[in-house]
């Protein structure tokens, strides 16, 4: 039984678009080869940190949302894990969220009432 899940993750600033790219490609990658599929992939580009993280003030951030079965989220987790590009993640069943329009939604609302 496959479930539709939304992720955010954000990857180092200081890599080369090249890099970037394949990391978004391993990301695919992960899930299709785990029996899921990627619906969307919205790569948001180069942003803002809502606060320092290690001395890093800004993010490559990816957002994606794709289908696949509760088990294959095993398998994310260790490519996010392992990936030492990647600075965070959060992956979120979209049910849950639904009804506040998903994690990109929110997140564009957050920055726009903070302008």
């Amino acid at each position: 039984m496959q479930r539709e899940y939304e992720v955010m993750f954000l990857v180092k600033p200081n890599l080369e678009d090249s890099r970037y790219q394949e990391i978004i490609e391993k990301f695919k990658a992960v899930i299709t080869n785990n029996g899921g599929d990627v619906v969307s992939i919205n790569p948001w580009g180069l942003r803002d940190l809502a606060q320092e993280f290690n001395k890093i003030t800004r993010a490559y951030y990816v957002v994606s949302r794709f289908n696949a079965p509760p088990a294959s989220l095993k398998e994310l987790r260790q490519f996010f894990m392992v990936t030492e590009d990647i600075m965070r993640d959060l992956v979120v069943l979209v049910d849950s969220i639904e009804l506040k329009g998903g994690l990109a939604a929110r997140a564009k609302q957050k920055v726009a009432t903070e302008s």
